[in-house]
């Protein structure tokens, strides 16, 4: 098998600068030790492994999240009532109740004031009933 003139010039330089003077077990073993990684991979005491770099990637996942709320929303209602009068006949009725009540105090007067001034007759007449004359004090009829 030949080997490129390129590739023969590189392998006989780097082996006269590291003083290899078995050029062709160099090239033999070179062959081997690149057959066996290419069938094999590295070997395992890592000397022909490449350096494996871990990484920890942190991955930031953004989820949207639906979430129902209950909502109490409080509303005014207002209920509108048809009014069945308007302002002039509430101010005649009311005046009307004033009127009637105007005479219930007036008579209720009337009949507490009847009774409460009797006449001075009728006052000696049930004193004189009873044996009492005159009040404590009063100088009537002694």
């Amino acid at each position: 098998m030949e080997l490129p003139n390129k590739l023969v010039t590189d392998i006989w330089d780097y082996c006269r600068a590291n003083n290899i003077t078995d050029i062709d077990g160099f090239i033999t073993k070179m062959t081997r030790n690149g057959f066996t990684i290419e069938k094999y991979g590295y070997s395992p005491d890592g000397s022909n492994a490449p350096q494996v770099v871990e990484k920890e990637v942190v991955k930031e996942v953004i989820k949207e999240v639906v979430k129902e709320v209950e909502v109490v929303k409080e509303v005014e209602v207002i209920k509108e009532v048809p009014v069945e009068m308007d302002m002039t006949e509430h101010r005649a009725k009311i005046k009307k109740l004033e009127d009637e009540l105007a005479k219930v105090i007036q008579r209720d007067i009337d009949k507490m004031v009847k009774e409460k001034s009797k006449p001075v007759d009728d006052i000696y007449r049930e004193e004189t009933k009873t044996g009492t004359k005159g009040r404590f004090g009063s100088n009537l009829l002694d």
